[in-house]
């Protein structure tokens, strides 16, 4: 009994059909599948994908920039351990919430403070 390889086609993904492997198909054949349209994936909760970005490029989008901003605002322009109020950064406390940040889950720390927070500093 002689069995053929089968390869399915997908376009998109959507399945096509199922071809035998060392067929050649015609021109003829293979226009209906080079003609299909592009289907546009379904569009997805903004949230979710800011969540789902790598750190430093969430740390480029406009909600970040919305988040740090209003965060800088709240904290009146002053690190929020030391009181200082130059080389700020907004420090995420969890990331649970990342896309979605909640006021409580930011701080705004002075690059020292920062930086002893994550022990790359040591304390004063």
């Amino acid at each position: 009994v002689r069995s053929a390889m089968m390869l399915a086609l997908f376009k998109g993904g959507i399945p096509l059909g199922v071809i035998a492997l060392g067929y050649r198909a015609t021109e003829a054949e293979l226009e209906p599948i080079r003609n299909l349209p592009e289907i546009e994936p379904e569009p997805v909760d903004e949230a979710e994908r800011l969540s789902r970005l790598p750190y430093g490029v969430y740390l480029k989008t406009a909600h970040w920039q919305r988040v740090r901003a209003e965060a800088l605002k709240r904290a009146e322009g002053r690190c929020m351990m030391c009181n200082a109020g130059q080389g700020l950064e907004v420090h995420h406390r969890t990331y649970k919430n990342r896309g979605m940040e909640r006021p409580a889950d930011v701080v705004v720390l002075c690059g020292s403070c920062h930086g002893r927070h994550h022990g790359k500093l040591r304390a004063a």
